[in-house]
């Protein structure tokens, strides 16, 4: 009897463990991504925006994994130009949607999940807040100068939050994967409208604009909104204890042990005290 388990093992083309193993994986409903400056500053208010993020999860039962690019990722080179973390994301857990958004980001996750729900994630989607060039402008290359107004170029305000569809970062990994696609620069000037070219050229999806959903202001009906933070300095008379770091915390990833997590939530300030 044993020995017939081993041989049907060894002859099965594909191992039962891994069947198994492959059956457990259960797709993320949504990966967000919070692009942020190296400094301790926007590290502070990234942790706070991902605390925000993984509570709503949890109380909407959403699976969901959130990175900072430059804390988990730092062997990608030129991740603030967003488009060379494409295969990097491609390798994760699958996801229905990746979600891009600011330090000084913030979801609202009913709206937010309510309306992806609505879309189908195997389709090829480009979602955010619109932004086009009033006259050519040489950071973008003069790009669409010769276009009639109808066909202006529309590129996202990642402050307000951009999103893709699990269908639409499989097509841009075939392209990034192609040994006949060309090479890029890794200089940017504007991360923001590069990346919507890139997305136009390689997989030819303009952006959706949703305006409505994803806000430069803070709104009832945003699923995503820009407020920007005010930092006050404060003094305190006595020692703080020592503050969690991100290795010592569950994060999809070890961060660099000497990066602080912030202890604080924010309303429509935020306060930061150094210890003495």
């Amino acid at each position: 009897m044993n020995l017939m388990l081993l041989l049907w093992m060894v002859t099965c083309p594909i191992s039962p463990f891994r069947s198994l193993a492959s059956a457990n994986i259960q797709n993320n409903t949504a990966t967000f991504f919070i692009l942020a400056q190296n400094s301790r500053f926007d590290n502070f208010k990234a942790a706070s925006v991902e605390q925000s993020i993984t509570k709503q999860s949890e109380r909407l039962a959403k699976r969901t994994q959130v990175y900072i690019p430059h804390l988990d990722f730092p062997e990608v080179t030129g991740f603030w130009a967003v488009w060379t973390l494409f295969s990097r994301i491609h390798s994760l857990t699958p996801s229905e949607w990746y979600i891009f958004l600011e330090s000084d980001s913030h979801i609202n996750g009913d709206i937010l999940f309510d309306y992806l729900q609505h879309l189908n994630p195997r389709e090829k989607y480009f979602v955010g807040h619109g932004l086009r060039d009033e006259n050519p402008v040489i950071i973008h290359h003069f790009y669409g100068y010769d276009s009639p107004d109808e066909e202006q170029f529309l590129f996202p305000d990642s402050a307000c939050g951009f999103v893709l569809s699990r269908g639409l970062l499989d097509d841009l990994a075939k392209s990034l994967g192609s040994s006949s696609n060309p090479v890029l620069s890794l200089f940017s000037i504007d991360a923001k409208h590069e990346v919507a070219l890139y997305i136009f050229i390689q997989s030819n999806v303009r952006l959706l604009s949703s305006p409505h959903l994803f806000c430069p202001t803070r709104g009832s009906d945003c699923a995503i909104f820009f407020e920007l933070l005010i930092l006050f300095i404060g003094h305190v008379k006595t020692r703080w204890p020592p503050l969690q770091t991100y290795r010592a915390a569950s994060t999809p990833t070890d961060r660099a042990a000497q990066v602080t997590r912030g202890c604080a939530g924010y309303t429509n300030t935020f306060t930061y005290q150094f210890r003495e």
